[in-house]
């Protein structure tokens, strides 16, 4: 996982905010905003800036937080290959489904049912 990757699901967690500490050269992820603790990350101004540029933070106040785009990429950095897509829209469970025949399909991948429709149906 590198550094960028890191600070950003750092950064996803509630409160988390990304600023430079006084004297410091780098910025730092620090959880609730709390500057007295330790980062849990550290950023460049290089790769802030990036990220700034990309969309993936928000300058807020004296520091960044992390945007809408940027969960979306958090969530299809650490989806399951071939649902890259798919998670930046919602969250991808596995559950049972009950095909037309009646059989149980044990595990099959998909959204949340939608309007009352269950997933994998045809209907």
């Amino acid at each position: 996982m590198s550094a960028v990757e890191k600070a950003l699901l750092r950064l996803s967690t509630p409160g988390a905010v990304l600023a430079r500490k006084a004297g410091e050269a780098h910025f730092g992820v620090y959880a609730a905003g709390d500057r007295r603790r330790r980062p849990l990350a550290k950023l460049s101004a290089g790769e802030v800036g990036a990220l700034e540029t990309a969309g993936d933070l928000t300058a807020r106040n004296d520091g960044f937080v992390i945007s809408d785009a940027g969960r979306a990429r958090v969530r299809r950095e650490f989806a399951a290959p071939g649902e890259a897509f798919l998670v930046q829209h919602g969250a991808v469970i596995d559950r049972s489904v009950i095909d037309r025949q009646g059989e149980l399909i044990p595990t099959a991948r998909g959204f949340d049912s939608f309007f009352g429709i269950p997933i994998g149906c045809e209907c």
